[in-house]
């Protein structure tokens, strides 16, 4: 298991350090299919190399590789809409999706990636602001209700 300090170690990549990094080094695969161009957003780069689009998600990313638990982050969900999940868990067939704040702008989005994942009976793990604070606390309790039992991991 990560340390507090270990977790949190991210780096933060602007567009203008994307587009840097990718002429520098065009082997990064955690940098492929990022389009520096299309996007304003920044990205995070986790612990296993992964690019995320927040603090949040590197954090839980970052979780999940200390937990030694296979995750994959963006996958396709297994829909004919062109939907990615926030991260999968292949073993556990668990998705897990960072909510964060919800707004007026988000909220239908949500609602809909909600309905999505209820529709194709997908096991969903939801982590908001509030779980972040005590991330191991609630990614354990929250992927107990699903048989995964983590007393392994310390």
């Amino acid at each position: 298991m990560l340390s507090g300090t270990d977790r949190l170690k991210t780096t933060r990549y602007s567009k203008r350090n994307l587009n840097q990094t990718k002429k520098a080094d065009l082997s990064d695969p955690s940098l492929s299919g990022i389009e520096p161009e299309v996007s304003q957003q920044s990205y995070f780069k986790t612990t296993n190399g992964h690019s995320v689009n927040s603090s949040a998600e590197a954090a839980i990313d970052n979780w999940l590789y200390g937990a030694s638990i296979a995750h994959n982050y963006g996958a396709k969900l297994p829909a004919n809409e062109p939907v990615a999940c926030g991260f999968y868990l292949p073993k556990e067939k668990i998705y897990i999706e960072y909510f964060g704040r919800q707004n007026e702008q988000n909220k239908q989005a949500l609602l809909n990636k909600r309905r999505l994942y209820k529709k194709l009976a997908l096991a969903l793990i939801e982590i908001n602001d509030s779980d972040l604070k005590q991330l191991d606390k609630a990614l354990r309790g929250k992927m107990s209700e699903f048989g995964v039992n983590l007393n392994r991991v310390k």
